[in-house]
This record gives structure tokens, sequence and C-alpha cells, in this order.
């Protein structure tokens, strides 16, 4: 059914009503309009009882369901996701660790949401289903496998874009890894939202362990106002292979929120970065902020890291291409930046390209790690820092090594450390308006240097 044409049949009813109640009294009196305007406001009423039972037929109203259990919730999933969809409203703590695995058909929106302060799931398996959203809830407890909540699946399991599960909010949800789960949001999937969550705790021991991953079918994927605490990386893609090249994680943005680490796990789990792309196209970081790496698995501790990597030898189309990173602070790291532009073994892989770094302050460089600001590495293509600004180093401020076929450093304010450039490719670096300073910039200095657009250096 139409509800506008139902609405248009209704106007047309009406009007056939009231033609020949009119024409009954060619020049009528005020009594004889009152009578008129009564039955026409009650065949009105009746109209509009009968779109109000019509649109209940069409769009029958959300069912919503307070559950207590883990089975009563599940089933009520069960029963919704056959249905209409539906929100579950969890009271109390439960050990509910959501399942949907229905891989065709119609797959309505399902809401988990919380209503008591303590409301708590123990995790989430939805490898193949779509339209799930959490809202004011709390997901603890070890499910028993690698993810607290597993969107998707590997390469065996999603083997193309079609099959990529999609449609999933995470709404002031608080995560808690408890140190025994290696990961939050194993996130191979389409069309998800992150925001105003915490996503914390997860420290595996002697393995990675991450807050999101994703490496397989990941695209269009928004994280905004929330906090990623890990042990190893609190966002990374990559570290397997995706299925084909259109699943390459892709459309990301990361706006407005903290990623840290937290060194008392150490040296328990492997720390090794902050934020690591290992293959994906086109990821904004915005307003955040990305700090606490310690050295461990990698001596050099960076904040950030492009490692373009054919993980398992099936993607030599690898690669890293059109990164974004503005407005924002990387802290309390022992390197800023580290990008290895491309794989050369055993895997090949493509080369990564397109990389801007620009109006961000990277500063509170610690002992533990080598002390260079930036580092680029083999096959890196279009690398671009630009009004930023570099507090601390005590080694270099720019190292280039290998075949990198483009480094451009403009409107930068860096301290020169002991050995400033350092560049194994000459042909490949251009550099203007940078103030490079003897020692730690200063307030006056980064507040002097602006370009002649008015912009200043490291502006926030």
């Amino acid at each position: 059914m139409n509800l506008n044409r139902i609405r248009y049949a209704t106007c047309a009813l009406i009007l056939a009503l009231a033609v020949p109640l009119l024409a009954q009294t060619p020049t009528p009196d005020r009594a004889k309009l009152i009578e008129i305007r009564d039955e026409l406001s009650a065949i009105m009423d009746r109209a509009q009882a009968l779109l109000a039972s019509l649109r209940d037929y069409i769009d029958p109203p959300i069912p919503t369901v307070r559950v207590f259990t883990a089975q009563e919730a599940q089933d009520t999933l069960n029963a919704m996701a056959l249905a209409n969809g539906g929100v579950i409203e969890v009271s109390g703590v439960t050990d509910w660790d959501v399942r949907r695995t229905l891989r065709a058909g119609t797959q309505p929106l399902i809401t988990i949401r919380g209503v008591t302060e303590d409301a708590t799931i123990r995790g989430a398996y939805i490898p193949y289903a779509s339209n799930v959203a959490w809202e004011h809830i709390a997901i603890r407890g070890n499910p028993g496998r690698g993810a607290h909540v597993q969107l998707g699946g590997t390469r065996h399991e999603i083997t193309s874009p079609e099959q990529v599960p999609s449609g999933f909010r995470f709404s002031h949800v608080v995560m808690d890894g408890g140190g025994v789960i290696r990961t939050g949001i194993r996130l191979n999937a389409r069309s998800v939202i992150v925001e105003d969550s915490t996503i914390d705790g997860y420290s595996y021991p002697g393995e990675d362990s991450n807050a999101i991953s994703g490496w397989n079918g990941m695209k269009d994927v928004i994280i905004r106002r929330s906090r990623l605490v890990a042990c190893t990386q609190s966002f990374v893609t990559g570290g397997s292979d995706a299925a084909t090249e259109e699943m390459i994680p892709s459309d990301i943005l990361i706006e407005d929120s903290d990623l840290d680490g937290n060194r008392d796990w150490l040296p328990t789990c492997n720390g090794k970065t902050r934020f690591e792309l290992k293959n994906a196209k086109r990821v904004t970081v915005r307003r955040t902020r990305i700090a606490g790496v310690w050295s461990d698995a990698w001596a050099y501790a960076p904040g950030f890291k492009i490692n373009v990597s054919n993980q398992e030898g099936t993607n030599p189309w690898a690669t890293v291409e059109d990164f974004l990173m503005e407005d924002s602070i990387v802290e309390n790291v022992g390197q800023y930046v580290n990008i290895v532009g491309s794989n050369a073994g055993p895997y090949p892989s493509a080369q990564a390209r397109r990389i801007t770094f620009r109006n961000n302050i990277f500063r509170g460089m610690h002992m533990e790690g080598d002390g260079r600001n930036v580092v680029v590495n083999d096959g890196a293509q279009e690398v671009l820092f630009d009004h930023n600004t570099f507090e601390l180093n005590r080694h270099s401020y720019m190292e280039i090594v290998g075949l990198v076929s483009s480094v451009t450093f403009t409107n930068n304010i860096a301290r020169y450390g002991t050995y400033g450039l350092r560049n194994q490719n000459a042909s490949a670096y251009t550099a203007a308006g940078n103030l490079i300073t003897s020692a730690v910039p200063t307030e006056a200095q980064i507040a002097a240097t602006v370009t002649t657009d008015g912009v200043r250096v490291g502006a926030r």
C-alpha cells in the first residue's frame, strides 16, 4: 500500500460527500453551514482514525521488550530478527553474548539498550548479519574468543563486498577487556559508528592486543568522541589479508577522540604503536590525541605508524593511500611518526602514497624511544608535513631512508636535535618556510611564526 495514495483517496471522499451537502442549499443560511461543517468534521475524524490504523498496518510501531537474563534476551532477539526488529532493554548484569548469524533476507534494526546503571552484556558475535545498535550499555566478561565484539569475518568467510555485514552503531558504550581479551571490536563491517564510547583494558599477555581492528571489508567507519586504550595498538587496519582489493579498509574518520596506552601493562603484553595502518584507503584523523607508547616489541615506540603489509602473501595490492591527520596531538611517545612505504619481502606490496600531516602538535618525547621525530622509509610517495609543531627530539627532526619519491616539509617548527635532517635521497626532499631551532621551540617562537596566509604553525 501507498500511504500518500490513501490520503488522496480520503480527500477525494470528503469532497465527494461535501459537494452534495452544499448543493442541497444553494444559498445556505448560517445554521445550515454549521450543520454541514459538523458533518464534514465527523467524516474527517473517521478518516483520521482510518489513516492511523493503516499507518500502523503499513509501518507497525517498534516493539520494546525489557529483559533480565541472557536466555530471555537472546530469545527476544531471535523473534525480533524474524519480524520487524525492535528495542531490547537490558536491566542489570547479564552474561548475554549476543548472537545474530542470519546470512540473508530482511534484516531489521535491533537496538540493545541499557536501562539501568549496571546494564551489562558479555559480548557479541555477528559474522554475517546486519543492523544492530548498542546504546548506554557495558560490555564486560570473557566471551571465550579473541574479540569482545566480532563483526564480519576473515577473507575465507566473507569473500566479496556484497557479503560484508553493515549498519552497526555503538553509542555511550563502555567496553572493558580486563586484560584477558585481545580485541575490543573486530570490525570487518561497513557503515559503522562508534560515538561517545570507551574501549579500554585490551592487554592480552604475550600477544598483540588492540581496541579496534579491521582488515576485510571495513568501510564507511566513523569513530567520534571516544577513548580507545590498548597495549599494542588502539586502532589498526590490516594484520591479516583482505579477500579482494575492493575490501581494503577504506573511508574511515576518527575525530575528537583519545587513543592512549597504559604503561602498567608492560612487559606482559606487546607494546608497539598507538595508531597503525597496514592496508587502508581514505583515512582521516582530526582533533584527536594519540599518546602513550613505550619501548617493548619495537624499540623506537612510534605514536603513529604506516607499515604497508601484504601480510599473508595474497594482497600484492596492499597500500595506504590518501591519509590525512590534522589539528591533532601526538605526545608521550618514543618517536612521533614512522612510515614504511612498502613491503619488499617475503610478500611484496604496493606503495604508500598521498600521506598528509597538517596543523598538528608533536610533543612530550620520552627517553625510551630512539629520539627521531619522523622517519620515512622505502617506497613512500607524496608525503607532506605542513604547519606542524615538533617540540622535542634527541636525534633528528627528519630521516629519509631508501627509495622515497617525494617528501615535502613546509611551514613547520622543529628542533634541530643532534643530526637535524638525515636524508639518503636528496632529490626526494623539498623544504620551505620552516623554523628549525637549536633548542625546544618557545611559546613566543611558535606564536610569532605564521605563513603568508596568516595560519599559525601547529594551530589547533
